[in-house]
């Protein structure tokens, strides 16, 4: 059972996209539990029941990765797209570069830290602000990451964040 909010969110999203594609079938729903080696031993259990599996929708790029591994282990990458969702760092790019993830939508986490700054510094400004007196909401882009631009920002490592 889904319980946190990004997961609840996510998986929302996934449930949409099938919902809007009905020739899309869902012949597998199992949770990796965010572990690569978790998500490849499932992938390598439905390819084996479901040799025409053409694609794998998950939540986290991290552990998609395992099912990438498990999908070019069985030779399958030509047949099998794998799109997920992460922070935009720079190993989710490597993966798609290296051919074990297609898409990445990406909500690049130094952005969000950005925004989180600059409402911190906001509120921080205007300390004879009452608690609750404004309601703001701030919106971060969410980009579609694939080959042709697994680069710059989309691909951010710890060190270019200071």
């Amino acid at each position: 059972m889904q319980t946190g909010a990004a997961n609840i969110y996510m998986r929302t999203g996934i449930d949409e996209v099938l919902k809007a594609n009905p020739e899309l079938q869902l012949v597998s729903d199992q949770p990796a539990d965010y572990m690569s080696e978790k998500a490849r031993q499932i992938t390598e259990t439905v390819l084996q029941q479901h040799p025409d599996l053409c694609g794998i929708m998950g939540i986290w790029d991290n552990a998609e990765v395992g099912a990438g591994a498990a999908v070019a282990a069985a030779g399958k990458q030509d047949q099998v797209t794998i799109v997920t969702n992460g922070a935009g760092a720079a190993t989710g790019c490597d993966s798609i570069k290296n051919g074990l993830l297609d898409v990445i939508f990406n909500f690049n986490a130094p952005i969000q830290g950005e925004i989180a700054a600059q409402q911190i510094s906001e509120l921080l400004q205007h300390p004879d602000r009452q608690a609750g007196s404004e309601k703001t909401i701030f919106f971060g882009p969410i980009t579609r990451v694939d080959k042709t631009n697994a680069t710059g920002r989309n691909c951010w490592k710890p060190e270019d964040i200071k």
